[in-house]
C-alpha cells in the first residue's frame, strides 16, 4: 500500500505539485484570515443569534459552507472548489440583485476555490494528453 503512494508521488512532476500545493496555501491563508473576521462577527451559527437579519444569516451560512470546502479541498480540490465558489458567487449575485453589499472580505477564500479549480483542471487535461 505505501509503496503504491510513494510511486503515484514519484510520478508527479515540480510542477504538478507546485499546481497541488498552491491552492492548499491559499486556503490555508484563506482560513487563517478568514476565520477569525466571521467568528468575531456575533454571527457563527447561522439563524442562532437575537437581532441578526436575513442577509446576516445567509453569509454566516455561505461562510460555513465556504470553510468546509477550503477544509475539503485539501483531499478532494473540485468539490472543495464547487463549495467555496458556488456560495460565494451565489451570495455576490443576490447582493447585487437586491442592492445589498456584498462582503469584500470573502474574495480571499473566493480565490482559493477558483484555484481550486483551476489546478484541478490543468492537472486533468495534462493527464488526458499524457504528459
Amino acid at each position: 500500500m505505501m509503496e503504491s503512494v510513494n510511486k503515484e508521488k514519484s510520478r508527479l512532476s515540480k510542477e504538478q505539485r507546485l499546481l497541488i500545493w498552491i491552492p492548499r496555501g491559499l486556503a490555508l491563508i484563506a482560513l487563517a484570515v478568514s476565520m477569525p473576521f466571521h467568528i468575531a462577527s456575533g454571527f457563527a451559527i447561522p439563524f442562532m443569534a437575537d437581532g441578526a437579519g436575513l442577509w446576516d444569516n445567509l453569509w454566516s451560512l455561505v461562510m460555513l459552507v465556504v470553510f468546509l470546502g477550503l477544509v475539503l479541498g485539501f483531499a478532494y480540490p473540485k468539490v472543495g472548489g464547487l463549495l467555496v465558489t458556488v456560495p460565494i458567487f451565489a451570495g455576490f449575485f443576490i447582493g447585487f440583485i437586491f442592492t445589498l453589499a456584498a462582503p469584500w472580505t470573502v474574495i480571499l477564500p473566493a480565490v482559493a476555490g477558483v484555484s481550486y479549480l483551476l489546478s484541478m483542471r490543468i492537472l486533468d487535461e495534462r493527464e488526458e494528453k499524457g504528459v
